[in-house]
């Protein structure tokens, strides 16, 4: 079995302050390049950023994007896409997801020198569009979720795992006994669409290494789950694909399992879990990329199918666009795209042009997720509603 480690880096990440986000770039990014490049510079990885992220390290914390750059060449670590500003591609036009999708290629392409090819959809919010997008982005290969196209895919899952509530995130009740850990769409690539494979995470393995991270799960249980998702050895197991806010800080744990008002607290202890993880998945198998696993592993001929509306974590993409604050900023946006629109319309200089390709920059930012999560009874912090509100204003004044 070939192991997948893949760790999401999102500096518009929800309640991180203006004032931590270079101490999350280092203590977080920039100690997990140390980590491998340290103590396990064989090991094959995958960093995921958006392109926000990785502007903001180029300007704020350049030694870290220096240590990235220098990973990247060795071949080691692959590089995975996403959104420019982490938005919930769901939530809006398809225009606007691909824009927001090849603004983050420019961003990739001007500090790495290359493009990915693999791609990380937000949350996993799916409808039949979003494997378009990438595709039409020039992707070849998509992060899916396994919990959704189980539940799109066989009855009794669905019925076992679905829940009334579409408006929470994190409903994450997996209780069905059906499930098959030997499944191959876990462990193999599909077929999406012509054009474009889908590999498979699971919150089976890959959420429980997160709590095994921030020291909620034993090192033991962790392992029991790994062992009985890989018995078969045939294939691959995406053994983590959460947020790399975890390694190194606690990110939003503490509220979001803990229930306490606790933001980005140092968090050390993680890369010493990391380590013992990483020893005990090197005395089962190896390590691959998704690039790596797609060309080795032949992709299953079966239909691809994942239901309209679904998100992972067991939740709904809806709960993206029904919090009280993606209700007073999402007319916003919609005032700004049709001024946009009107201005595509007249526009007929290359300046012109090039202004209107400055607000799509700046409306794409506008529809960041983050500033519109959580709903009630919290809200999102104000530095990010002030990102969303300070981008949308920009794009005013250029289309003005």
């Amino acid at each position: 079995m070939k192991f997948i480690l893949i760790f999401h880096a999102n500096l518009n990440y929800s309640q991180l302050k203006t004032e931590k986000q270079s101490f999350v770039c280092k203590e977080s990014y920039g100690a997990l390049a140390d980590f491998f490049t340290q103590r396990f510079p064989q090991v094959k990885w995958c960093f995921e950023s958006s392109g926000f992220t990785l502007d903001y390290l180029a300007e704020n914390t350049p030694e870290v994007l220096k240590k990235y750059q220098e990973i990247f060449k060795k071949k080691n670590c692959e590089f995975i896409g996403s959104p420019y500003a982490h938005s919930i591609l769901t939530s809006f036009p398809y225009e606007d997801g691909l824009y927001s999708l090849k603004f983050a290629l420019e961003s990739y392409q001007k500090h790495l020198g290359f493009v990915p090819k693999v791609g990380w959809n937000p949350e996993g919010c799916w409808t039949a569009k979003i494997p378009e997008m990438f595709k039409d982005a020039g992707y070849e290969t998509l992060i899916t979720d396994w919990e959704s196209y189980l539940k799109s895919n066989d009855e009794a899952i669905k019925q076992a795992e679905s829940y009334q509530d579409k408006t929470s995130k994190d409903g994450l009740k997996l209780l069905s006994d059906k499930i098959n850990p030997a499944d191959r769409t876990l462990h193999f690539p599909l077929q999406i669409i012509p054009g474009l494979k889908g590999v498979m995470r699971t919150d089976r393995v890959s959420a429980k290494t997160l709590y095994y991270f921030q020291g909620d799960l034993k090192f033991e249980e962790l392992i029991k789950s790994i062992d009985k998702f890989s018995a078969e050895k045939e294939g691959f197991l995406i053994v983590y694909a959460e947020d790399a806010e975890y390694l190194g800080t606690t990110a939003w744990y503490h509220l979001k399992y803990h229930n306490q008002f606790r933001f980005f607290e140092e968090n050390p202890e993680s890369f010493d879990r990391l380590d013992r993880l990483i020893k005990a998945l090197q005395e089962r198998g190896d390590f691959c990329t998704i690039s790596e696993a797609t060309k080795e592993f032949p992709a299953i001929e079966k239909p691809f199918h994942i239901d309209d509306g679904l998100a992972w974590h067991n939740a709904y993409a809806v709960a993206w666009a029904s919090t009280p604050w993606a209700e007073r900023l999402d007319p916003e946006c919609d005032k700004v795209r049709r001024m946009i629109k009107k201005a595509e319309d007249k526009a007929t200089t290359d300046r012109e042009k090039q202004k209107i390709k400055e607000a799509w920059f700046y409306l794409i930012q506008a529809e960041n997720s983050d500033g519109r999560w959580p709903p009630p009874p919290f809200e999102p912090a104000e530095n990010n509603i002030k990102f969303c509100k300070e981008a949308l204003r920009k794009a005013e004044r250029i289309l003005g």
